[in-house]
Order: structure tokens, then C-alpha cells, then sequence
């Protein structure tokens, strides 16, 4: 299944997709600015940043995730 994200307060936009019981998380990060977001206000608490991609660089602490300007995540 495939399904948007709604995150509220935040530029980042994302989806999950759920496939024979494993979900994956992607966040994309088009602005310029750095943006963070935390994953319990989202719904997303427990996962983990397995990938970064784009032009800058993302740290996941104490379950904040930090995401540069125009780089994308992948969470699991």
C-alpha cells in the first residue's frame, strides 16, 4: 500500500509504503532551509534512518530528525 503523509507544521512531505508486512518511510526535504521534525508528533516513532540522498546530510537523535535543504530519507 502506498500512502501520503500528512505532516503538519513542517515543509518536509512524505509517504510510507507497506508491502508483505515491511513499511518504509521516505521524506523529501525540497525547501532550502534545514528542517527537523519529530517523529512522535508525526506518528513515526520507533524508526530508524537507514539512507540520506540529495545534496546535504540527516541525523536521526533521541527521535528528532534532522533533514538539509534539499535532501531526502529513508526511514525504517
Amino acid at each position: 500500500t502506498y500512502e501520503a503523509l500528512s505532516l503538519t507544521g513542517t515543509k518536509l512531505g512524505g509517504f510510507r509504503s507497506t508491502w508483505n508486512g515491511s513499511a518504509v518511510v521516505v521524506l523529501h526535504n525540497p525547501s532550502r532551509a534545514d528542517l527537523k521534525l519529530t517523529l512522535a508528533d508525526a506518528g513515526l516513532e520507533g524508526l530508524e534512518l537507514t539512507a540520506v540522498a540529495g545534496v546535504g546530510s540527516a541525523t536521526l537523535e533521541d527521535g528528532i530528525l534532522r533533514v538539509e535543504a534539499q535532501t531526502s530519507v529513508i526511514l525504517r
